[in-house]
Formats: structure tokens, sequence, C-alpha cells
């Protein structure tokens, strides 16, 4: 049980940080764009490789955390179906009198 905490836990940080560095991102576009309007120069850095990662990061965080709650969805289910036979088992009347028959 703590192994599926501690998993869903870092799928939801994974995600933040994939957020993070997308809105990271859109803050350096917008510097560079208010940069080259006023004649900044060529100093600016692109934001798409810190796009492109924070995508991947969340992306990441996703469809680890779906595949984390199908696999608790399943054992949960495993669980309830799991049924063991009674120990003591009666026998039915046709049953008795075969048995009675041999013996």
């Amino acid at each position: 049980m703590m192994k599926r905490t501690v998993t869903l836990i870092l799928s939801v940080v994974i995600i933040g940080v994939g957020l993070w560095v997308m809105r990271a991102s859109q803050t350096l576009d917008s510097a560079c764009t208010l940069s080259a309007d006023t004649g900044g120069g060529p100093s600016c850095v692109s934001g798409l490789p810190f796009d492109l990662l924070g995508i991947a990061l969340t992306m990441t965080g996703v469809v680890s955390m779906i595949i984390q709650l199908l696999t608790w969805v399943r054992s949960a289910r495993s669980k309830s179906m799991r049924r063991e036979w009674p120990k003591i088992t009666t026998l039915h009347e046709y049953e008795v009198e075969s048995l009675r028959d041999v013996a």
C-alpha cells in the first residue's frame, strides 16, 4: 500500500514539475518578445526545448498515474473476486446413494 502511495505522489510531483517548466518557458518567450520589441538584441533563448521538456514530463506523470490507478483497481477487483471454497462439503442425495451402493 505504501508503494502505491509513493508512486502516486511521485506522479503528481512529475506532473507539477512539467507544468511549472511549461509555464516558465512561456515567461521566457514573453521576455524574449519584449526584448526583441525594445531592440534588446539576439540574446533570447528559444522556449521550444523547455516546452517539449514540460510536455514530456507532464505526459510521463499522467501515464504513470493512469497505469498505477489501473493496477490498483485490478488488484482490488481480483481481491474481491477471490473466494475460497468451504472446507466442509455436503453431499447431494444421489451422491450419498452412490456411495452406499459401492460400500
